[in-house]
């Protein structure tokens, strides 16, 4: 994947980022497999 070139005043795209640290993540997976839905295509 070639990295996207961005010139000055440009806007980047936005993306997410999750970090978790733990042992047992069961929870917090089903709630947010719950809480989840479809990103429509034009945001």
């Amino acid at each position: 994947m070639a990295k996207e070139e961005l010139k000055i005043g440009e806007i980047s795209k936005p993306r997410f980022e999750f970090r978790t640290f733990g042992q047992n993540f069961d929870n917090a997976a089903m709630r947010m497999a719950r809480l989840s839905a479809p990103v429509p295509e034009k945001v």
